[in-house]
């Protein structure tokens, strides 16, 4: 009896310790591998220029612009690199929506998506002058309505 005993309080504490060490062990996140394999695509909204960030190399941009988006583009140091995405159906790369002046639609196969975006942002330019026109002039003159 006793080594029964015995034999189950090895027992228990091997599973213990085996729980334990599994629960450690998934609880330690596994490092992103900084190889090319795992870089991204940003692209330059200035100079249009397509260029790929590893991980360590995100995370040192992302300190020097002290954001997140946008980042400094390697060609021309303007702050307006942010990622883009890969198109499905023709590999060609985009903005997503969450870039300014962005459909979030690739240009090549989604046209129509781009085209009302231009038109709107033309008709908003088209009011903003009107109303500095409109500042420019001065308050409205008074009208003169005829008595009858």
């Amino acid at each position: 009896m006793n080594s029964k005993h015995v034999k189950i309080g090895i027992i228990a504490v091997a599973l213990g310790t085996a729980a334990l060490l599994l629960m450690f062990r998934s609880n330690v996140a596994e490092p992103v591998p900084d190889t090319p394999e795992t870089a991204v695509a940003y692209q330059c909204r200035i100079c249009k220029t397509v260029f790929n960030l590893t991980p360590t190399q995100v995370k040192a941009e992302v300190d020097r612009a002290g954001q997140d988006v946008p980042l400094h583009c390697q060609s021309c140091s303007e702050k307006e690199a942010y990622r883009v995405a890969t198109c499905d159906k023709c590999n060609g790369q985009y903005f997503g929506p969450e870039v300014p002046g962005s459909t979030g639609a690739c240009p090549q196969c989604f046209p129509a998506t781009v085209a009302p975006r231009v038109v709107i942002q033309a008709e908003e330019e088209k009011v903003e002058a009107a109303a500095e026109e409109v500042q420019d002039e001065g308050p409205p003159k008074p009208r003169v309505v005829p008595n009858f």
